[in-house]
């Protein structure tokens, strides 16, 4: 079981549970059908998914999941949702948590993603959560923004793995990165 996770602050972000609160936000980018490009849950087309979604990461962090954690820009607590991340157990047994994080398209471009994505990592790093040994992540082969993100992280392309993505009933291939608790870079994140 990971330790309790408390809102992390960077220099322009919030990272803290989502809220029941946070539907409206969320549907906001969740519905855009380029942010949902490389990702297998959406385009959501109706607000009511977006409110079954705040509703099940209440649930779930009550349960002490690592995922979703919302997204805020960190000039107010109340702000509304630009994104969510999060950290699920690939395997407990093998010790891997694997990353991955969505963002809506006004923030695209703007280092938050690798800001959000940076602190969380260091968090599971610093936290050793459960033993961490490994992290893990894997983005569309066409998905340039999301490998650009784990390259800047320190991740490592380990390779393409054919058909293991679905989107629209069709078999996309990912990159596969990784990222050892042992690696310097993991060492810096940690460093955070």
């Amino acid at each position: 079981m990971p330790p309790p996770f408390a809102p992390l602050r960077t220099p322009r972000l919030l990272i803290r549970g989502v809220r029941r609160a946070d539907a409206t936000a969320h549907f906001a980018y969740a519905s855009d059908p380029e942010v949902t490009r490389w990702v297998s849950w959406g385009p959501f087309t109706e607000p009511a998914q977006s409110e079954a979604w705040a509703e099940e990461a209440e649930r779930g962090a009550a349960a002490g999941l690592l995922r979703p954690l919302g997204i805020t820009l960190a000039d107010s607590p109340d702000a509304p949702l630009i994104g969510h991340l999060g950290l699920f157990w690939w395997g407990k047994e093998t010790h891997v948590l694997e990353l991955g994080f969505a963002l809506g398209r006004a923030h695209w471009g703007q280092g938050y993603a690798t800001e959000a994505a940076g602190a969380l990592a260091g968090w599971a790093l610093r936290e050793r959560a459960g033993g961490l040994l490994r992290l893990e992540a894997r983005c569309a082969v066409a998905n340039a923004g999301s490998a650009r993100v784990l390259e800047r992280l320190g991740f490592v392309r380990e390779g393409t793995l054919r058909g293991r993505g679905l989107k629209a009933g069709r078999l996309v291939d990912q990159h596969v990165y990784g990222l050892l608790a042992s690696d310097p870079a993991a060492r810096t994140l940690a460093e955070g």
